[in-house]
């Protein structure tokens, strides 16, 4: 048995390896020049849940279920059945079945396993298990209120300690299906701090890179609906071998920014303000008449190039952000397949906004002009402040 990456591959043959090219965003495992996945005789993958750790009917049951649902509007051949096969007693990663469950794991929250046949002649995946670590259950949040997780716990204080439950589930899965680690992208095989966040949710997603690579993997579904635009307002921060990880296994995801002068707001220019925003960032102070750099990350999970598409920009009083909101700005991206796009666009913000506590919200496609699998993650934002310093003699 061969360990690397959480992702553990019992091999038949010792010629396998893992892959990647500049040519892709994702890598995969490959074996005698073939890449390692399952035959597509065998999709949809169905899992099987533990009695103990995944009754049916559990918070932890329906979110992975969620999760099995979310990997379906990827645009390739491959997907899971959405529904579990519960009650199983007897869970095992040398059974030969799919399943997934609890037990303690050393330093991770969770890791999957793939059994393979890897020959010159014989070269797929015929069983996949993911295990959660239990020791973790204190620490995963099976929900998607964002006020809940961990990365917003220094500006929400309360009950924010928690690490995103599906979104590991959905990086797992990924593993399941043949994807190996990506530290060169903002990328859900990279990281689990990967959300796509409007209102109060943030959800779990399989982006355009995990979509690229099922599709070079599987082939793609020839379907024109199944078309899936995301913005997000997090970006790649860089690979894990910045902070010591040789292998490079993951990549650093961080907050998008608002820029001024196109260099990033400093620490003091924040000092001394009270704000009145209940939500997990700590906000932008701006002000009215002027002309700042705002970032978010654009992706396009679907079979094809974009070019022209369209960008609102509004503001809000809340954070869930909708075409009914202000809209103070358009524009056009174009838009590949395969990569993430983390802009800048110039906002200007009006003379005439009151002071006060307001979001910057985006709508990808906002005139709903491209017939999509799922719209929900079509829109999110970045909170600021007009404010207007009290001059002292």
């Amino acid at each position: 048995m061969y360990k690397s990456n959480k992702i553990f591959l019992c091999v038949i043959s010792a010629l396998w390896l893992l892959t990647s090219a500049d040519a892709y965003t994702f890598k995969f495992w490959s074996c005698w020049g073939n890449p390692i996945k399952w035959r597509n005789a065998d999709m949809p993958v169905q899992f099987r849940a533990s009695a103990v750790s995944f009754p049916e009917g559990h918070t932890y049951s329906k979110a992975f279920e969620v999760t099995l649902e979310r990997w379906y509007d990827n645009p390739s051949a491959a997907y899971f059945e959405p529904k579990l096969i519960y009650n199983d007693n007897y869970v095992s990663i040398a059974n030969g079945e799919s399943e997934i469950w609890f037990t303690k794991i050393k330093k991770t929250n969770a890791n999957a396993y793939s059994r393979i046949y890897c020959t010159p002649n014989k070269h797929y995946i015929y069983a996949s298990d993911i295990r959660f670590n239990s020791e973790s259950l204190s620490e995963l949040y099976s929900g998607n209120n964002k006020n809940k997780l961990a990365i917003y716990k220094f500006w929400v204080g309360g009950e924010t300690n928690f690490f995103h439950f599906r979104a590991i589930a959905v990086h797992e899965l990924g593993h399941a299906l043949g994807l190996a680690h990506e530290d060169r992208w903002y990328n859900v095989m990279g990281s689990t701090l990967f959300y796509q966040t409007n209102g109060d949710l943030a959800k779990a997603y399989v982006d355009e890179d995990a979509s690229d690579g099922t599709v070079f993997l599987y082939g793609a579904v020839n379907a024109a609906i199944w078309n899936n635009l995301i913005v997000s307002h997090f970006k790649y921060g860089g690979s894990s071998v910045d902070t010591g990880d040789v292998a490079g296994n993951y990549s650093t995801h961080s907050f998008t920014t608002i820029y001024n002068n196109n260099k990033p707001f400093l620490a003091d220019e924040y000092s001394g303000i009270e704000t009145n925003f209940d939500h997990p960032f700590f906000p932008y102070i701006l002000k009215k008449g002027k002309t700042y750099q705002v970032e978010f990350t654009y992706k396009n999970a679907r079979l094809k190039n974009l070019t022209g598409v369209d960008i609102g920009f509004y503001l809000s009083k809340d954070d869930n952000i909708t075409p009914s909101d202000q809209l103070i700005k358009t524009g056009k991206l174009n838009l590949t397949r395969n990569a993430p796009e983390t802009v800048k666009t110039n906002i200007f913000i009006p003379y005439s906004l009151p002071l006060g506590d307001y979001y910057l919200g985006v709508i990808i496609d906002h005139n709903n002009k491209i017939p999509e699998i799922n719209k929900k993650d079509n829109a999110t934002y970045l909170p600021f402040r007009i404010y207007v310093p009290v001059e002292t003699n």
